[in-house]
């Protein structure tokens, strides 16, 4: 399901629904080569699996709200649509931030909340990449997902927050914060996995 690619789309409700992908359940793939190749020569490690879903929910524009869903077998679970610049600013002529008559068409006040286990991902299972202010991802459950479940590449000014999310299983580490990720906190996380992020969050009360 995907709103991407229109700043204008605004409110949507996603919830209470079921999305599967192609990909193989039992095996995680991964963005930078084949995770699988370490383990040649043993039973099913020689075949290399494909990316066949790419997303479950992409959104962008402001105040949608995704919740209570069970995401399996996609490359990437649930996405602020990693847009570029938001709508009237411009990297190379300026201005950086979108002026006045542009607000309403940031990706804002979004809530991604209470995914069910136990889904697989390829990479992330949330991107809150190209997301502006106040973005809640709140009290899912993230498990068996190749690398940095909880994405921020980049976030435009913040605040993002990550609330009492479980990760459990992320070979390639929990937390991704690079390409400019302003104002995003953590709290009450619990991490069972290795955990590597491009610069030092902020982290209250996170169990690892």
């Amino acid at each position: 399901m995907s709103l991407r690619n229109y700043s204008g789309s605004s409110d949507f409700y996603i919830a209470d629904s079921t999305f599967l992908g192609k990909n193989d359940s039992q095996r995680l793939i991964g963005w930078n080569g084949d995770y699988w190749r370490q383990f040649a020569g043993i039973r099913r490690a020689d075949v290399s699996p494909v990316m066949a879903s790419y997303t479950a929910v992409r959104v962008y524009g402001p105040g949608h709200v995704v919740a209570f869903n069970y995401i399996a077998d996609f490359h990437d679970g649930i996405d602020i649509e990693t847009y570029g610049n938001p709508d009237g600013s411009n990297a190379n002529e300026g201005p950086d931030y979108p002026p006045r008559e542009y607000w309403d068409r940031r990706a804002r006040g979004h809530r991604l909340l209470q995914q069910l286990p136990e889904p697989t991902f390829t990479t992330n299972a949330f991107e809150v990449d190209g997301g502006c202010h106040n973005i809640r991802v709140m009290r899912n459950v993230m498990v068996n997902s190749a690398s940095h479940p909880m994405c921020n590449q980049p976030v435009g000014g913040g605040p993002a927050y990550w609330i009492r999310n479980i990760v459990y299983h992320a070979p390639g580490g929990s937390t991704r914060l690079t390409s400019g990720s302003a104002g995003v906190l953590f709290y009450n996380n619990t991490i069972v996995t290795e955990t590597a992020a491009g610069s030092p969050p902020t982290c209250t009360g996170a169990t690892t």
